[in-house]
Order: C-alpha cells, then sequence, then structure tokens
C-alpha cells in the first residue's frame, strides 16, 4: 500500500480492488460464475484473456475459475456489498495504524495437521501476508498465510499478526448475546483463535462473531463448532 488515496472511491480500489491469494472474496460481474459466489482465493494465474483466478467455494469439490477482474476482496467485519461506516478512506488510514506484520527473526506458532508446531521466521513476503519458518536450522521450513501464525513474544505469550483491521459499522444488538472468552483457553491454539477475547452470539442464525481484546472482528463461528470448545462464560 505505497500509494495514499485522497478519497473513499481510490481506498475502496487499493483495500478491495485487487485480492490476492488466501484472501476471502466474492464474485460481482461475469457470466460463467454466479454474481454473489464467495469463496477463499486459493489460484492465481494468466488466461487468453488476462489474469484469472481460482476460488474455493466451500461444498464444492472443484476451484470455480473467473476473471480477476471479476472478484473483489471481502474485508472483515463486512458483507458483500457493504460499507464500513466509517468510510473507506479512514479505514484505509486505520488500517495502516493498526496491521501487526511479521519480521524476519520473529518467533511463530502454527497449527500443523491437528499439532502446533513453531519456529523463527526466515522469510517474509513483500506485502507480509506470507511467511516461512524452521522449528531449527537444519530443518525443512513450513510456509504459512501470517494470519494463520501468532508471534511468540518473549514472555511466551501470544499475538496474533493482523494483515486487516476490521471495519467499523452498525450492529443491531437484538437478540445477541455476549461472551467473554478465558485467555487461558485459547492462548493453546494458533492465531487467529488465541486471540478471540469475546464473541457476540446473534439470533435467529446462531453464528456467533468473534472478537479481539481490541474489539477488532475476528471471524464468525457457526454455534454449533463452539459446542466443542469450553471457552466461554456469559458476561450480557
Amino acid at each position: 500500500m505505497s500509494y495514499t488515496p485522497t478519497n473513499d472511491a481510490e481506498a475502496r480500489d487499493l483495500l478491495v480492488g485487487s485480492p490476492s491469494k488466501g484472501d476471502d472474496v466474492v464474485v460481482v460481474k461475469g457470466r460463467k460464475v454466479p454474481i454473489g459466489t464467495r469463496g477463499i482465493l486459493r489460484w492465481e494465474g494468466h488466461g487468453n484473456y488476462g489474469p484469472r483466478v481460482g476460488i474455493a467455494v466451500p461444498g464444492e469439490p472443484n476451484l470455480a475459475y473467473t476473471a480477476a477482474s471479476n472478484v473483489e476482496a471481502v474485508w472483515p467485519g463486512l458483507d458483500p456489498g457493504q460499507s464500513p461506516e466509517e468510510g473507506w478512506l479512514a479505514l484505509w488510514h486505520r488500517n495502516l495504524r493498526g496491521r501487526r506484520l511479521p519480521e524476519r527473526g520473529h518467533r511463530v506458532r502454527a497449527l500443523q495437521g491437528g499439532d502446533i508446531v513453531g519456529g523463527e521466521v526466515i522469510w517474509v513476503s513483500p506485502d507480509g501476508t506470507r511467511l516461512g519458518f524452521k522449528e531449527s536450522p537444519g530443518a525443512d521450513p513450513y510456509w504459512r498465510d501470517a494470519d494463520k501464525c501468532s508471534r511468540v513474544l518473549r514472555d511466551g505469550s501470544l499475538v496474533p499478526y493482523v494483515l486487516r483491521v476490521s471495519a467499523k459499522t452498525h450492529e443491531d444488538p437484538k437478540g445477541m448475546v455476549s461472551y467473554a472468552v478465558d485467555p487461558r483457553k485459547v492462548e493453546v491454539y494458533p492465531a487467529p483463535f488465541s486471540a478471540i477475547r469475546r464473541l457476540d452470539l446473534y439470533a435467529p442464525n446462531r453464528v456467533a462473531r468473534a472478537f479481539d481484546a481490541r474489539g477488532d472482528f475476528l471471524m464468525e463461528i457457526p454455534e454449533r463448532s463452539l459446542q466443542q470448545f469450553d471457552w466461554i462464560s456469559t458476561t450480557g
């Protein structure tokens, strides 16, 4: 993000107009893939008519391929097509201030097939979204999305990397119950789960929205998925 936008339109284009691998994306135009299709961008390449992307759609065995210009990123805390309450330009500046990106030499932890692995960061992509780390100097490296890792501080505590600061939106509190999350019960999990400090459970769809200690939105978790974790105590 070396270019500084001067208005909401420029800021929006920088934030969601050019998604990259690993982003939550939605199809906004085109004919072959239905508009509104949402998933994770897993492949980037070139076709006869320019850049193309492959999207992993939940429940579908194969990637959905379309022109890169047909998709936009879905910003954390927003639904597709929704604008932030604060405006895109204000969000761009707040995101620039609030990001926490990896650096070479950081100690990190991540999940590997149900096990937790860790080591020293040996490589970081130019935009800070990807990293590589080794458990020891002679070991094979692990390659991960940065937001799937946590930095290990000197005192042993875990701090998740923040690539995108959640947007501020107006929420209707009707039918919502808040739960506090005990940090001791999530610190053993990799990011972003280790950062969860509050869960807001909304009726009637029974989906919990997870937030960190700063109140930034992290993810949505179906209520049925929460039943396997002993994380919460009612606060409201």
